[in-house]
């Protein structure tokens, strides 16, 4: 378990572990840590064929920093203004190119390990928080990892898809490609009217022509999405299963990750009935999913928007700055 820093949370623990009081939780870990995973080898064949060809694409930096080094001016000397300004560009590409090495490298620790583990079933051992969130051991490979560690791996064991799976790998493909604020319906509607670039996708990934830069090439659709490498996965599997002569009998081995909604504020709108906090964070039934940071930002600008009306000067310099983003991140 990771604790914090003091004394409390181990003599809790401890205390819970006397009293066996642990035998679920340590279960679960157990559960999580016995998943067995492994590569998703078209997957990776497209990763591989994407960091060959050095190009900066989906999340995989380019092979070398294209960024043109500043030029020192000749006043350098005698201009303070002219020898700040080509510092702090100097400063910025040399910070530019370390950053696109170290991306470089860890991408690349990504794609050896991946390839290491090609013909191999995979385990990751989890740890727990003080809050009970469960967390892989291995840092630089897993499946809470960024989209190209996500894309990478499925579970090693597959299962029938069944109609609801089906149904749910829709719903998945069209959130990857930013459409969680639509509404079911839509979404699917969004998977159905895009299947001949999803057939087109399972069949060529990642054309050489489009790589080589050829004129006429086109761009492979997966790369639009906001989750391009975990898209890449879900439309090979989707293909996989419309091609098959029961695509509810599809055994699929894709992963598909769902998360709440604040999940904080979810368990103050349940313990508290609160009806209305409970459909900002959808616990309650609607249309098209809420986004809680929207239904708190009109709020805050409306109040804004009464107290510039009073003079007040802290609201007169935040009217028309405030955003979502703000809103998020206090």
């Amino acid at each position: 378990m990771r604790l914090k820093s003091g004394t409390e949370q181990m003599r809790l623990l401890k205390q819970a572990s006397n009293e066996d009081r642990l035998g679920t939780v340590l279960a679960g870990l157990d559960a999580l840590g016995l998943t067995r995973w492994a590569i998703n080898r078209p997957v990776f064949e497209a990763v591989r064929k994407v960091w060959n060809s050095g190009r900066e694409l989906a999340e995989i930096p380019a092979r070398s920093y294209d960024e043109l080094e500043p030029v020192k001016p000749d006043n350098y000397d005698s201009d303070a203004a002219a020898r700040y300004k080509y510092q702090m560009e100097m400063r910025e590409w040399v910070n530019g190119r370390a950053n696109q090495h170290s991306q470089r490298c860890d991408c690349n620790y990504k794609i050896e390990i991946a390839q290491a583990f090609l013909d191999h079933p995979m385990y990751f051992p989890h740890n727990m928080d003080f809050r009970g969130r469960a967390y892989p051991i291995p840092p630089h490979f897993n499946h809470l990892g960024n989209d190209l560690c996500r894309g990478l791996l499925m579970f090693d064991e597959g299962r029938p898809l069944t109609d609801k799976g089906l149904y749910w790998l829709k719903i998945h493909l069209a959130n990857l490609f930013g459409k969680d604020k639509l509404s079911h319906d839509e979404r699917i509607r969004f998977v159905e009217e895009n299947v001949s670039h999803i057939m087109a996708i399972a069949d060529d990934p990642m054309p050489d022509a489009f790589l080589a830069s050829e004129p006429d090439a086109t761009r492979p659709w997966w790369l639009d999405a906001e989750n391009p490498w975990q898209a890449l996965a879900a439309c090979i599997d989707y293909a996989g299963a419309m091609r098959s002569p029961h695509p509810a009998e599809y055994v699929s081995h894709l992963h598909i990750h769902q998360d709440g909604t604040c999940n904080g504020l979810q368990h103050y709108a349940a313990m508290g009935r609160d009806r209305k906090g409970a459909e900002e964070v959808n616990l309650a039934m609607s249309e098209r999913p809420q986004d809680v940071y929207s239904g708190i930002l009109r709020v805050a600008e409306r109040l804004v928007d009464e107290d510039a009306k009073n003079g007040v000067e802290e609201a007169l310099q935040l009217q028309n700055k405030l955003t979502r983003k703000i809103v998020k991140q206090t």
